[in-house]
This record gives C-alpha cells, sequence and structure tokens, in this order.
C-alpha cells in the first residue's frame, strides 16, 4: 500500500473537468449497483457538464448512449447472470476476486479501509463491499469532486486518485472487460 503525500509536481488538472469526470463516474456507479438505473438523462448531463473543457464529448457519447437504452429486454436477469450469484457468474465485480481468485479478501479490503481512514472518509453503508467496481467508482468520483472543489489543496485527493486508479481500478477493470468479454 502506497503512502499518501500531496504532489509538488505538475500543476493541478481542471476544477471543470474533474467535476464532469466525477459526473461520469457517479453515473458508471450507479449502472454497476443497479442495472434499472435511469441513464438517460444522467448521461445527458454528465456529458454537459464536460462542455468546454477540452474533452471530446463524441468520444464519451456513443458510449454512454448506449448505456441509455437497455441491450436486451431482460437486463435485469442478464446483469444478474453475468455479475451476480446464482450459478456461476462469468465476472464478478469485486476487485478481491481478480488479486487474489476469493471474493472480499481480507487484504484487498484492508487496503481500502486504510485509504478511507488515512482521508477520514466514512464509506456509505450499502450493503456493497469496498472492492465492488460501483464503490470504487464511487470513491473515485467522491476524491475527483473534492479535488475540483479544493482548489491547490485537492493535489493530495488527486494523488490518492491516482493511486486507486493505478494500484486498483486499471488492473482490475481490465481483467473484469476480459471476463466479460471471454
Amino acid at each position: 500500500m502506497r503512502t499518501i503525500a500531496a504532489g509538488k509536481s505538475g500543476g493541478q488538472p481542471d476544477a471543470q473537468l474533474l467535476a464532469g469526470l466525477a459526473c461520469v463516474l457517479d453515473l458508471l456507479s450507479a449502472v454497476f449497483s443497479d442495472p434499472r438505473t435511469e441513464v438517460g438523462a444522467r448521461a445527458t448531463d454528465a456529458l454537459r457538464s464536460m462542455e468546454g473543457v477540452g474533452v471530446e464529448a463524441g468520444s464519451l457519447l456513443a458510449p454512454l448512449g448506449r448505456l441509455a437504452v437497455p441491450v436486451v429486454p431482460d437486463q435485469d436477469v442478464q446483469f444478474a447472470r453475468l455479475l451476480l450469484h446464482g450459478g456461476q457468474p462469468v465476472a464478478h465485480p469485486f476487485e478481491s476476486f481478480y488479486r487474489s481468485g476469493r471474493l472480499c479478501d481480507p487484504q484487498c479490503l484492508a487496503e481500502f479501509e486504510e485509504l478511507y481512514t488515512q482521508l477520514g472518509v466514512l464509506p456509505e453503508a450499502s450493503g456493497l463491499a469496498a472492492d465492488h467496481l460501483s464503490v470504487e467508482l464511487d470513491f473515485l468520483a467522491l476524491l475527483l469532486r473534492g479535488a475540483a472543489e479544493s482548489g491547490d489543496a485537492g493535489r493530495v485527493l488527486v494523488a490518492v486518485a491516482l493511486i486507486l486508479v493505478e494500484d486498483h481500478l486499471a488492473p482490475f477493470v481490465g481483467a473484469f472487460a476480459a471476463r466479460l468479454e471471454s
């Protein structure tokens, strides 16, 4: 587990960009926790929040637009089949499964508890483990939103966000996506 330290080099990312990314992450977090999430209006809001920050909206519009329309008529059933228990799911939405082969591995969960403790964050009682994809995306959104609202003091939150992405989300999401595609 890396230690959190304020970054000294590089400038602070644009606050509007950080806030816009947080909106997109909130949306993705909701989708991965509940397939019945109303996506259409939220996707539009997320895209609107990113206008004028140098992000190509078209690169986000198509994927977010696809989320707005159910892919299959029995989307809830397919969500459960692919991601939840009830037989052997195709892809577990828990990081610990891809790191150790165990769901809710204590070492993986302890790393998140340490991050939360260092930041003084009290996770919501969502009923989901700290290593669930939805929870990790929600945490990243919280960090980016906090950085956007904190000005120069947000550098610590950006540093934590980078740790979360590099050490957790990037390897986890890569393995998770590969499993879904196979």
